[in-house]
């Protein structure tokens, strides 16, 4: 039996440490939402282009990159903004959370874990087998 298992909890519960020892001992591989949504908005990729056109030159950092504290500055007391933002980056990270969960499964791994704080927030914990919620 092959099983989706959620990974989830507040910010400085030490979900981070726990996915970190899941991932280290080699028995689990690991989607890791942050880092996903990382990855969608490095130049080049679908989400930085629609995030430029969307928010403007301004909120990149010199090297190209997205400035995340700026972006994060503009979406913070704009709930419109906001919104803006989540539709153009939760359907890249899905994307690639979904490559990455159908290439473990086609290279036979039987537990694979999506380490993701906002599990319940964005509608995953429905496709999760078991969940795991870190708690201080």
């Amino acid at each position: 039996k092959r099983m989706l298992v959620g990974l989830t909890g507040g910010i400085g519960c030490g979900k981070t440490t726990v996915s970190r020892m899941l991932k280290e001992n080699g028995q689990f591989k690991i989607i890791d939402a942050d880092e996903v949504a990382r990855l969608v908005v490095k130049p080049g990729e679908a989400a930085y282009k629609k995030i430029i056109s969307t928010f403007g030159r301004e909120v990149l950092l010199e090297s190209g990159e997205v400035d995340r504290k700026k972006l994060g500055d503009v979406i913070f007391n704009h709930p419109e903004k906001r919104k803006q933002l989540n539709a153009i980056t939760h359907p890249e990270i899905r994307t690639v959370m979904i490559k990455q969960y159908l290439y473990y499964l086609i290279t036979g791994e039987k537990v694979v874990i999506l380490d993701a704080p906002l599990l319940f927030e964005a509608g995953l914990a429905k496709f999760m087998s078991y969940i795991v919620v870190v708690k201080v």
